[in-house]
């Protein structure tokens, strides 16, 4: 398969700077700015934000890095510049979040992760927390055997008559 690099600069730019994209969709709860603030005061930057230049909006735009351009607008961030027209950048603007989403948790890998993180801001306790918590929910159950469907006993109600398994 050939795949374009559309990355075509690399360079640190004022957050207040960079326009904000008209399409942006995501909303940023409280609870994700304070662990935002909390990842960027025990570790700091340590991520680009992404832009391109936007001929529908005329000027550099973002793509990614909404949050860190409201609540930080003085800061100077590490940006990625693509070669994207509009219609391309709305397709990352939709997709990027989405498919970082989709990935599913190793439990066992992300608990020997976290046992190893030490953090006293409670933002990201919370949120770790809450990481721990949610790759637990995803339970692969075994596929359903019709074939034992016969071996189940139950158990009957005496009022109603409905039949419950044992």
């Amino acid at each position: 398969m050939d795949i374009k690099d559309r990355v075509v600069e690399f360079k640190r730019i004022q957050a207040d700077e960079l326009q904000e994209h008209t399409g942006n969709w995501r909303c940023h709860p409280n609870f994700q700015r304070n662990a935002l603030r909390g990842t960027l005061k025990e570790v700091g930057i340590a991520g680009a934000l992404t832009a391109y230049n936007s001929e529908r909006q005329g000027g550099l735009t973002l793509i990614d890095g909404h949050l860190r351009r409201e609540d930080y607008p003085d800061v100077e961030w590490p940006v990625l510049v693509l070669d994207v027209n509009d219609e391309e950048a709305d397709l990352l603007l939709a997709t990027l979040d989405p498919m970082a989403a989709l990935a599913q948790a190793d439990t066992e890998q992300l608990g020997a992760l976290l046992e190893g993180i030490k953090t006293e801001n409670e933002a990201l306790k919370e949120m770790l927390t809450g990481l721990e918590f949610e790759a637990q929910l995803n339970i692969e159950f075994p596929e359903y055997d019709e074939s034992i469907a016969d071996e189940v006993e139950y158990i009957e109600c005496p009022e109603c008559g409905h039949r419950f398994p044992k």
